[in-house]
């Protein structure tokens, strides 16, 4: 679908939404406008899909701007006017990306409740009962893992910034392989010394690795003998006595196979994220 910006370039923001409503349309196009005014900005969002246009607009004092609630309007903006072309109302409402529970986490860590947390996807991102519900389960969980964490210890996150290709969902793909399977050997190799500097200053400081999240990108990209190059140098670096959590992003079915998964499982991990490409 094609997507024009006016007065603005927050296409971001925009243009995430719009993949995650209209993930299969190529068809229509959609315009979406923010007109300053003395006293108003107001978002303004068009769509045209199968020869049918909607439009809608959301608006906030000028006075108030910032960048959170500018791109907020833009997101309601188009959200309404999707929903009315849409043949059913989005679980998620005006969310987009692959983090949804990301807002109410910072909300509770800010001292919010899960009332107020449940208002705030109701009233300010249109999601549904079902998904407030999922949602604020996940963070209320994921705070109370937080609040485990004592002042030295901390979570290590190791980037495999690669993919096969763009899932439809996907909000942050960094790059995908396709003839540039080269890049791999060279990025691991560096990625090897880093882990290596990484892991002495970690001594040096007396910090503990409390979990460790191996992800990406898809981490599975790594053919299995590169996978384990990768867990021997973790485990020959970090001291993981004290990790409760190693996880390792599955990502997708088609770069997985039996010797990958027992490579993963001898290799420390104890958890796997599986990034399903649908539910159906």
């Amino acid at each position: 679908m094609k997507l024009t910006l006016h007065g603005h370039d927050d296409r971001y923001a925009v243009e995430q939404l719009q993949l995650s409503l209209f993930p299969d349309n190529t068809e229509g196009e959609a315009a979406s406008a923010l007109h300053r005014g003395r006293v108003w900005l107001t978002a303004v969002t068009k769509i045209t899909v199968n020869g049918v246009t909607a439009a809608a607009t959301r608006r906030i004092k000028a006075a108030d701007e910032t960048v959170r609630l500018r791109r907020r309007a833009l997101q309601q903006s188009y959200y309404l006017a999707a929903k009315q072309l849409l043949p059913a109302v989005p679980p998620w409402g005006a969310l987009a990306g692959v983090r949804p529970t990301k807002i109410t986490t910072k909300h509770l860590l800010e001292d919010g409740t899960p009332k107020s947390a449940d208002k705030l996807l109701r009233d300010v991102y249109y999601v549904t009962d079902d998904r407030r519900r999922l949602a604020i389960d996940c963070s209320v969980s994921t705070v109370r893992a937080v609040n485990l964490l004592q002042p030295r210890d901390l979570s290590l996150y190791v980037g495999i910034p690669f993919c096969p290709t763009r899932c439809t969902y996907c909000s942050f793909v960094s790059r995908t392989i396709g003839r540039k399977t080269e890049l791999l050997e060279p990025y691991l190799r560096a990625l090897e010394q880093e882990i290596a500097v990484t892991g002495r200053l970690l001594a040096q400081s007396g910090r503990t690795v409390r979990t460790l999240y191996i992800g990406g990108g898809t981490p599975t990209t790594l053919s299995a003998p590169q996978m384990e190059r990768l867990l021997s140098v973790i485990r020959d670096n970090f001291d993981l006595s004290r990790c409760i959590e190693f996880t390792v992003e599955g990502g997708r079915p088609d770069t997985l196979d039996s010797q990958k998964l027992q490579i993963i499982r001898s290799g420390g991990a104890d958890r796997m994220s599986i990034n399903p490409q649908t539910m159906e």
